[in-house]
């Protein structure tokens, strides 16, 4: 049976939960866990805050901590269970501290809340107060005076080196809050590229001064097992340490996953509104699809309209189906096969009239070769004004002349304008003269963007992959995050999400987790910022393809080897 009171650092490969409860801790431990972090920061995402309030005064944190690893997590699981503890209280106090942990079934002592978290003057003026890194290696130094196992986490590589003085059972490197999630909108201070470098560093200084000591990764940008994997791999580091990526991640993921499914009971049994299968067919193979109110008020004003007769104006930003809707709406008016499509953005603005009027005696336009048959004419608002006024002259008399033109002509086709802009807005910029605005505004249909139609988003996914051939399908989970106002706004945007999907090769159920690679937003910086951040990704890629070999890297890069040191210097490397 394995020793309570020692992580197995042994193993080829070590995995601790930085959690808060007892409840994580059983899971964590039936998942493989081999060692549990009993810290403040688990307890304090159980109470819905961020980790880094864990950084705050907000209560007695080493008794809270010493009873809920000794009560609520080591007497309930069998892997070894490390108390986080603080410097924060006076030495006498933090010396029973340690013996009451000695005389429990807690294996020991890890340095969190840790003053690594803090940076400039913050961190100055503690380790000034006696509170800083030093004291943390002091508490652990003494802990394992008392034959309790330690843990230390560090951050650079002048930390580690003064941690493997005391010849911690494993060092923790630390690469800043977590920045996966939804609770927060951190971003990492270190790329992956960096973390390998920084881990590699640190693992190397170890492995010189403290070769017994185990050397794990946490933090920053790493939220996936593909990335433990790769960090592991490529900087020679010997495990994970999970805090939100075990916890919150996936209790977020999992509520999700069960309010959804129990909030689509009620949505599978949702009455039809009635409407003819024909059509309901053909509005499905345009992908205008869900149960929402915008989409339903918008296929009933198209159906309207095709019984009518007449013009028609569809509007709405790309990724809005209008195209869809158009060929829902020719369906209906039976003028399905029988269109013909004019882009006005293809040619010139002079030709565009000839090829839509006509010219002379020589040559028939488009309005008369779709007498009795549909013209569809985008985008409106790229018509040149002059042809703006003679199609609303031929809408109003019914009539018109050719261009240099003397015979009246009197076609009778169906016009179907589509607008990236409503015609409100394009009159307001100029953009349509108003004697055409106002023959076409009574015809408008407005088609509504995702922000008004969440709830369709997972009947338009469905249709989605199964256009794109995928092979995955979202779950609850995934299809939470979609459906928030914040992110994708168009049907564009979930179709581009899609092909993204499809094209990694994803398969079977997909969580929210397994979208934030695809919908991970770039760092917002300025231009200066984003000169020299990629100049830094640059040198950083150069050194992983080349195992960080700094002289292969440079001759790669095309300069010195010492250009190679100052320019790594420069950026911190």
């Amino acid at each position: 049976m394995q020793d309570r009171r020692r992580a197995p650092i042994d193993r080829p490969f070590l995995l601790g939960a930085a959690i808060g409860s007892g409840l994580v801790a059983r899971a964590a431990e039936r998942g493989g866990a081999d060692f549990v972090l009993a810290l403040n920061a688990g307890q304090i995402r159980g109470r819905g805050l961020p980790s880094v309030a864990s950084m705050l005064p907000l209560g007695d944190t080493n008794a809270d901590m010493i009873e809920i690893a000794r009560r609520d997590i080591a007497a309930q699981i069998h892997v070894p269970v490390y108390a986080g503890l603080t410097v924060f209280e006076p030495p006498a106090r933090l010396s029973q501290d340690l013996r009451r942990l000695a005389a429990s079934d807690v294996a020991g002592v890890v340095n969190f809340p840790t003053v690594v978290h803090y940076s400039g003057e913050v961190r100055r003026s503690l380790e000034a107060a006696g509170c800083g890194f030093e004291a943390e290696m002091a508490m652990l130094a003494q802990a394992a005076a008392l034959g309790l196992s330690t843990l230390a986490y560090v951050t650079t590589d002048a930390e580690a080196r003064a941690a493997a003085r005391i010849a911690p059972d494993m060092v923790c490197v630390n690469f800043g809050w977590n920045a996966g999630g939804r609770l927060t909108e951190l971003v990492p201070d270190v790329s992956i590229n960096e973390a390998i470098l920084r881990a590699r560093t640190i693992a190397r200084s170890l492995a010189q001064e403290a070769p017994e000591t185990a050397v794990l990764i946490e933090g920053g940008p790493v939220v996936h097992p593909r990335q433990v994997a790769e960090i592991c791999a490529e900087a020679g580091t010997r495990g994970y340490v999970g805090g939100s990526t075990l916890d919150r991640l996936p209790i977020e993921d999992a509520v999700y996953d069960r309010a959804l499914a129990f909030k689509s009971a009620a949505r599978a049994r949702r009455p039809e509104r009635p409407r003819d299968a024909r059509l309901r067919r053909l509005e499905e193979a345009a992908g205008l699809v869900g149960p929402s109110q915008a989409l339903e008020e918008a296929l009933a004003r198209l159906a309207r309209s095709a019984a009518s007769g007449g013009h028609l104006v569809i509007s709405g930003p790309p990724g809005t189906q209008r195209h869809a809707a158009a060929r829902v709406w020719l369906a209906r008016a039976g003028l399905e096969g029988r269109l013909s499509i004019l882009d006005v953005e293809e040619q010139p603005a002079f030709e565009t009239g000839i090829r839509l009027f006509g010219r002379g005696t020589e040559r028939a336009g488009l309005l008369e070769e779709t007498d009795g048959a549909a013209l569809q004419i985008e985008p409106l608002r790229a018509l040149e004004p002059r042809w703006q006024r003679k199609l609303a002259r031929f809408l109003d008399r019914g009539a018109y002349t050719r261009y240099r033109g003397r015979v009246a002509i009197a076609p009778r086709p169906t016009l179907v304008f589509l607008s990236d802009l409503p015609i409100a807005t394009l009159a307001a910029r100029g953009r349509i003269v108003p004697e055409l605005s106002a023959r076409l505004a009574p015809r408008e249909i407005v088609m509504p963007g995702l922000t008004e139609r969440r709830e369709d988003v997972p009947d338009l996914l469905e249709w989605l992959i199964a256009q794109a051939g995928g092979s995955f399908e979202l779950g609850p989970s995934a299809l939470g995050l979609l459906m928030r106002a914040e992110l994708p706004r168009h049907v564009s945007d979930l179709r581009h999400l899609v092909d993204a999907l499809t094209a990694s090769g994803a398969r079977g159920t997909l969580g929210a987790v397994d979208l934030d690679p695809v919908l991970a937003l770039p760092r917002r910086d300025g231009e200066g910022a984003s000169s020299r951040a990629a100049e830094r990704a640059w040198i950083l890629d150069a050194l992983r393809r080349h195992a960080f070999n700094r002289t292969a890297a440079a001759r790669e890069m095309g300069i010195s080897r010492k250009t190679l040191y100052n320019r790594m210097r420069r950026h911190g490397l």
